[in-house]
């Protein structure tokens, strides 16, 4: 691909992440407070075991194996405030979540009970990005509002990798939603309003990237891309055109590390060779970035 080709393949990501829509300035709006919510981690009626799906880990929430006790102690230490503020400890108790649903997933079988079991697991994983989400506004992570130096650094990156988290745990409730209502009315559906709420998160966290937040950045274009290639459904060319113009847009703005992009876009092109974009080019699109 040309230069010229690559910049004018780029121009409608790249305008649509410099221009939110009117859900995503509304979002802006709601998140104009640069400190973190003081409100109780863990709602009424709801456990810490719930929350932060510990019931998925191999011991059922009992915090017997290595790898679960870390996550059940942190979670915890979330859960009783006494690390609630703390965004970085909030991005590892995220990551846990989502390898622990994926891991999950993974073991299960197709049909319309699995469909739909796997829709609730997502909104549940969901709610707890939803959490993070509202407890650090992307306004925290304004330059310097950590505090300056490598902490405000630090902390700038962690709030965006929460919100890259949760952008991707929109667009994988969304996506499970459908298969289960695809799989219930045995047809292809999808949700048009839920997908837009999708894309206009998207453009929210696009819309606070700028110089200095290269490090760690592409994991938010893989994450776009991953979504992109899917959101338009049948239209698969559609879908990877948009994903292609994602990746792009994260080479163009010196995303870091440049690696898993250049994969990502080396998968999703092979996909227009082979004549199989979209979806099927896309499906593990995000699936192995880490977030920063």
């Amino acid at each position: 691909m040309t230069t010229a080709t690559a910049k004018a393949t780029t121009s409608t990501t790249a305008t649509a992440l410099a221009t939110p829509n009117a859900n995503a300035n509304a979002n802006a709006n709601a998140n104009a407070n640069a400190t973190p919510s003081p409100a109780r981690v863990v709602r009424y009626g709801e456990t810490a075991e719930g929350l932060f799906l510990l019931d998925l880990d191999g011991d059922g929430g009992t915090g017997t194996t290595s790898s679960s006790v870390r996550r059940r102690e942190l979670c915890l230490a979330l859960a009783d405030g006494s690390r609630s503020d703390d965004p970085g400890s909030w991005r590892v108790a995220l990551e846990d979540a989502t390898e622990a649903t994926s891991s999950r997933r993974a073991t299960s079988s197709a049909g319309r009970h699995e469909e739909e079991a796997e829709a609730r697991l997502e909104e549940r994983l969901l709610r707890l990005h939803r959490r993070a989400a509202a407890r650090f506004p992307l306004a925290s992570a304004v330059p310097g509002g950590g505090g300056g130096g490598g902490g405000g650094r630090r902390r700038r990156r962690d709030v965006l990798a929460i919100w890259t988290l949760y952008a991707r745990a929109q667009a994988a409730a969304a996506a499970a939603a459908a298969a289960a209502a695809a799989a219930a009315a045995g047809g292809m559906t999808r949700d048009e309003g839920r997908t837009e709420e999708v894309r206009s998160t998207f453009r929210h966290v696009g819309s606070f990237l700028g110089p200095g937040d290269e490090e760690g950045s592409a994991a938010f274009y893989v994450a776009l891309a991953g979504f992109e290639a899917t959101a338009s459904g049948e239209e698969e060319e559609e879908g990877t055109r948009r994903a292609v113009e994602a990746i792009e847009l994260g080479l163009e703005r010196n995303a870091r590390p440049a690696r898993i992009l250049i994969e990502c876009l080396d998968r999703l092109r092979g996909g227009e060779a082979g004549g199989g974009g979209g979806a099927g080019a896309g499906a593990g699109v995000g699936a192995g970035a880490g977030v920063g």
